[in-house]
């Protein structure tokens, strides 16, 4: 086993969830921070050495679950449940930790129903940047928390940058060359649309998904007046297909932006981005709670977890559920590639003796290993999971918001060939309601409109969507078949998704809910 599987590991009980509310308010700028989901860590308790972690799940909404693998007094492992319900601007999260019992049996048992053994108390999280925070466990001190990071830097040098901001009237595209040297971020914007051009110089961190970075912005304007101020960077990431995303404060303006970067040499048949894919077929994995198909009735039950980072090479998995003797339990393992582009072998090991809630930070020992467990993706929130000594079970992404109301908006989008870093300036105005997909695109230039008809079922984060295309272009009219995967509108209003036709052709899309300027929340219906 890797050692950042042992370092950390996590659980949860999917089966079913009760929502409780929170009543925390955040009031320090700014005002909200979305943690990401996945692994987190104690900061005080990383030292390679197998510990206790926590896993948080959102879906950018007002829901949050988090779960708590530790230990009992006795030394056997033990997960504890929360989940609840946050302010809708809220930064924190507090709810009763749960115990379970008398889940399904044991691994390869049949299909049981779990019940509530009770809770030691109430946790509380309360979150500054999207990767750190603190915890208050029951009857402990209030912890360092932070998102557990195990994957390197990904990407490249140049990057051209779509920004969109609620204070900024245009969408404006840059370039910029990034450097990350000793610890160092380096931004230098090479082109503008306003003729204002500026650089970025500070410290950065690896912290989960991204990179963050705090420094110093220097700005010359058409004029050559210079000025400089502190600015913030969160979430700088390249997925696998090299589009980056990030966020920006600075001037007390929040920006979004949005792009490609792109790749230091193209060779003939090699991609034009940063693509850490080794294939186009690779299945990007969606990381956080995901449920057995067949044990999704809204009782307590099992589930698993699955954090991806470093471009969905490495994969962590925790298994939650339950002994013969009715106690649950959690197991944890990991893999640093895939097997091939949809399949993951990862080795099940069941820790003991780490750290009791409130007692002495102590490293745990590998109490016994179960064997390996075999995961066959067939989409980013699907695939089928056998366990050790075990049938083969289907599962999927465990879904539990709906944000429909936020795909019924206008969008300004760059629509991307797969692994080209030059898009298509896009308009887009998408319906969906009711099982019906609607979606009417037309280009910058006028010249090429569509129209998507189909169906859609909700997954992950967001929906899929199969049905057919119809556009009008110079070269004359033409219409198939498409399917839309992990199509998502977030908090912010950001869009992006994946597009495939009939014939083969795959465009990626990014862009922003847009009427002027960013959407605000109210527009996006989002509560406050």
């Amino acid at each position: 086993m890797s050692r950042f599987a042992m370092t950390k590991t996590l659980a949860l009980c999917a089966g079913g969830l009760i929502l409780a509310s929170s009543a925390w308010a955040q009031t320090t700028t700014p005002p909200h921070a979305e943690p990401e989901p996945g692994l987190w860590a104690f900061d005080g308790e990383l030292n390679g050495q197998p510990g206790r972690s926590l896993q948080i799940d959102t879906e950018q909404g007002r829901a949050l679950i988090v779960s708590y693998l530790g230990y009992r007094a006795d030394g056997s492992s033990v997960f504890l449940q929360a989940s609840g319900l946050r302010g809708g601007d809220s930064s924190a999260f507090r709810g009763p930790l749960q115990e379970f019992r008398n889940g399904p049996p044991v691994i390869g048992g049949g299909a049981g129903n779990g019940e509530v053994a009770g809770s030691p108390g109430e946790i509380q999280l309360a979150f500054d940047s999207p990767t750190s925070g603190t915890v208050t466990l029951p009857g402990d001190v209030t912890r360092r928390i932070s998102r557990f990071t195990y994957g390197l830097p990904t990407g490249g040098t140049q990057y051209t940058l779509q920004t969109y901001s609620t204070r900024l009237s245009t969408t404006p595209a840059a370039s910029y060359r990034v450097e990350l040297r000793d610890g160092n971020f380096l931004m230098s914007q090479l082109t503008t649309s306003d003729g204002r051009l500026c650089s970025y110089s500070g410290t950065y961190q690896k912290r989960g998904q991204g990179i963050e970075s705090d420094g110093t912005a220097s700005c010359v304007d058409p004029s050559g007046t210079q000025q400089r101020s502190p600015y913030r960077i969160e979430q700088f990431a390249v997925d696998p297909y090299g589009m980056a995303t990030g966020t920006l404060r600075k001037d007390g303006i929040e920006s979004f932006f949005m792009g490609a970067c792109h790749a230091g040499a193209v060779m003939l048949g090699s991609p034009g981005t940063c693509a850490s894919g080794s294939s186009p077929s690779d299945i990007v994995v969606q990381p956080g709670i995901w449920a057995f198909d067949s044990e999704v009735n809204g009782r307590p039950g099992r589930s698993l977890q699955i954090d991806t980072q470093n471009g969905s090479r490495a994969l962590v998995l925790s298994y939650l559920g339950y002994r013969t003797d009715g106690s649950s339990l959690f197991m944890q393992g990991s893999t640093a590639n895939r097997d091939t582009n949809a399949q993951f072998t990862v080795p099940l090991t069941e820790f003991r003796n780490g750290p009791v809630i409130g007692g002495a930070i102590r490293p745990a020992e590998v109490a016994s290993t179960m064997g390996a467990a075999t995961i066959v993706f067939d989409s980013p929130t699907t695939a089928t999971i056998t366990l050790p000594f075990d049938t083969p079970r289907r599962i999927s992404r465990f879904r539990y918001e709906d944000h429909l109301v936020r795909f019924n908006k206008a969008f300004s989008a760059q629509v991307y060939p797969f692994w080209s870093p030059t898009p298509t300036a896009t308009s887009i105005d998408m319906v969906v309601r009711d099982g019906i997909f609607r979606m009417d695109t037309r280009t910058a230039d006028l010249l090429t409109a569509c129209e998507y008809r189909g169906t859609y079922r909700l997954s992950g984060e967001g929906l899929d969507s199969d049905g057919t295309r119809t556009c009008t272009a110079p070269s004359g009219p033409t219409s198939e078949a498409y399917r839309a995967e992990q199509f998502t509108v977030d908090r912010n209003g950001l869009l992006r998704g994946l597009m495939q036709s009939a014939s083969g052709a795959r465009t990626l899309v990014l862009g922003a809910c847009w009427n002027g300027r960013l959407c605000t929340p109210p527009e996006l219906e989002l509560p406050r």
